[in-house]
């Protein structure tokens, strides 16, 4: 008979592990969605934890959301989204078309808010030497 501590124990492991097996799963679900053809029009509802829009993604490269919290999973289905803001290789005409190649309509200003603090009490300055 195993010991109190020793169940608690094994089902934690097997907790930990139907996590991981649950999570691949979604991965690999997401990844065959994102194999089928890809339709090249950003979703007008999309919008991601950081409260962005497709149109917001253009100017922000979407594979680097994996380096600041975005799972796999959630990579993918921003890249499904939005393949035309993430200038997905298949929508890049369509990329051009609507957008000239040039920056107008850019929700971005070229310059640093002098006013803004991240939440980690950062200013702008701060991330001068951060890949963004």
């Amino acid at each position: 008979m195993l010991a109190p501590s020793s169940l608690s124990a094994a089902a934690s492991t097997a907790g930990l592990l139907l996590a991981f097996a649950q999570s691949m799963a979604m991965l690999a679900s997401a990844e065959q969605t994102q194999q089928q053809e890809v339709l090249c029009a950003d979703s007008s509802r999309y919008i991601s934890r950081f409260g962005l829009t497709c149109e917001m993604h253009r100017k922000l490269h979407c594979d680097s959301f994996a380096h600041i919290g975005f799972s796999p999973v959630e990579v993918l289905e921003l890249y499904a989204a939005c393949p035309i803001a993430c200038q997905r290789e298949e929508c890049l005409e369509e990329y051009d078309a609507i957008y000239d190649g040039s920056a107008n309509g850019s929700i971005f200003s070229c310059e640093d808010d002098q006013t803004y603090t991240s939440p980690f009490g950062m200013k702008c300055i701060d991330h001068a030497s951060i890949d963004c």
